[in-house]
Parts: C-alpha cells; structure tokens; sequence
C-alpha cells in the first residue's frame, strides 16, 4: 500500500533535484500518482468486498474459476494467473472449499493431484456482487471517454519495473 495520501508539488520536487539532479520531476510525479491511485483503489475495492465476506484474493481466484466455469484448474495455476505464491493460493483455495464456493475435484491417477472447480454456489455470489462491481468501475472512470480509457491502459502497459 502506498501511504503518502499528500503528493509533492512540481516545485517541491523542482528544489529536491537542486540536490539530486538525476530526479526526472515528471518520472517522479508519474509513478507517484499511478502508486497513489492503486492503492486507493485497492483500499475502496477491499471495503467494497468485505460485506459480501471476500478478499480481493478469494474474489480474483473466483473470477479466474468464472471466466471457463466448466474447465477444473490446478493450483498451481491458479496462483500463477494470480500472481502469487502457491503456499497463498493454497489458503484462499482452502477457504472457498470451506465456503463452500470452489471443490476439489482428486486425481485418480495421482492422489496426491487435484484441480479446483467453481461451484453453483460460487457462480451465484460471483453473481449478486458483479452489477455492483461492474457498476462501480464505471462509476471511478466515468471522466474518461473510452478513447481516454484505451490510451491510460496502453500507456500502463509500457510501464516496466
């Protein structure tokens, strides 16, 4: 999470690269308000989920699963689609087969092997929340026409860390 909820200035970064001349003010500003604007989304997104009983994580995994409801995926997978580690994946899996969202579907070749599949009970959640959550991405980039909202993706894409 970012937490300077008060950005510099161009002038107060004018008078830092007196000192550290290879500041780029606008790299700085940049990378600033895209770290600002991440993590209040986050926040909002967080706060949006938590009366429906669901993390981020557990809401992404669920997506994932919605997106091919008839396709079981393996863990693995699952935590790379993610982005994070299996060990992480492994909890939020656990907690929606105790919810009852996503089942385990063994292996019978390797019973140490096993893939997870969305539930009818998943899907339903999934779908009381989305007009909510799609309605509330509109809502946060309603300033921006469509061209607008196609270019901040395209330049968000060049973004390299």
């Amino acid at each position: 999470m970012f937490l300077l909820s008060e950005l510099p200035t161009k002038e107060e970064l004018s008078a830092v690269k007196e000192k550290f001349p290879e500041l780029n003010i606008y790299s700085m500003k940049c990378l600033m308000t895209l770290l600002k604007a991440g993590s209040d989304l986050l926040v909002f997104f967080e706060s949006f989920l938590r009366p429906y009983h669901f993390t981020q994580g557990r809401f992404l995994l669920l997506m994932v699963l919605y997106r091919h409801p008839d396709k079981a995926l393996n863990p693995a997978l699952i935590a790379e689609k993610l982005g994070v580690k299996r060990p992480t994946a492994s909890g939020m899996i656990d907690k929606l087969i105790h919810e009852k969202c996503v089942k385990k579907i063994n292996n019978h070749k390797d019973g140490r092997m096993y893939q997870i599949k969305i539930t009818e009970k998943g899907i339903a959640r999934l779908e009381e929340i989305l007009p909510q959550y799609y309605g509330l991405l509109n809502s946060i980039t309603h300033n921006l026409t469509d061209d607008e909202k196609a270019t901040l993706e395209t330049l968000l894409y060049k973004i390299e860390v």
